[in-house]
């Protein structure tokens, strides 16, 4: 562009104007069971396909690819509460597959045996920084009933009545 004043005088400038490339990034992330990413989908499994465009107000939009990473997080059930004979046991098992194991009681096995009433809870994990963890209780009280007792005394009117499969 060429300007001249009322002197005569004159200045050029040029200027260029060019379009950028498209501008790509990568967003990497590790999540843990699911992620929900900008796009709106949440992610059950790991992806590397996805992309997503973001729209710019001057046109230059950008393109945005999704690198996820889906760590699993451990389970771990012990099954019901339940009620043990003084001077029993009963064996609690976390489960195999998991890379370590942490026990109330200070353990670190797969299993162990419970021999005292009261929540047994364990931690598990998978080699990660995710841990899930379950308890289970006992009541610690002794399921035996005394029938001899019953019938041998006679202030007691119970009736007592035994079936057998056979």
């Amino acid at each position: 562009m060429t300007v001249t004043d009322a002197s005569g005088c004159t200045a050029k400038d040029t200027a260029t104007i060019s379009e950028p490339d498209l501008i790509t990034g990568i967003d990497s992330i590790t999540a843990c069971d699911t992620y929900t990413w900008i796009d709106g989908i949440t992610y059950t499994a790991s992806n590397n396909t996805a992309t997503h465009t973001l729209v710019a107000a001057n046109g230059c939009d950008s393109v945005v690819s999704l690198d996820l990473t889906i760590i699993t997080s451990p389970t771990v059930d012990l099954g019901n509460d339940v009620a043990i004979c003084a001077g029993d046991s009963t064996l609690l098992d976390a489960g195999s597959g998991h890379t370590n194991y942490l026990w109330n009681t200070g353990e670190t096995t797969q299993t162990i045996y419970a021999d005292t009433a009261g929540t047994y809870n364990v931690t598990v994990g998978n080699g990660t920084s995710v841990t899930n963890s379950n308890s289970l209780s006992f009541d610690g009280q002794d399921d035996y009933i005394d029938y001899a007792a019953l019938l041998n005394n006679p202030s007691n009117n119970a009736t007592i009545l035994f079936s057998f499969n056979t």
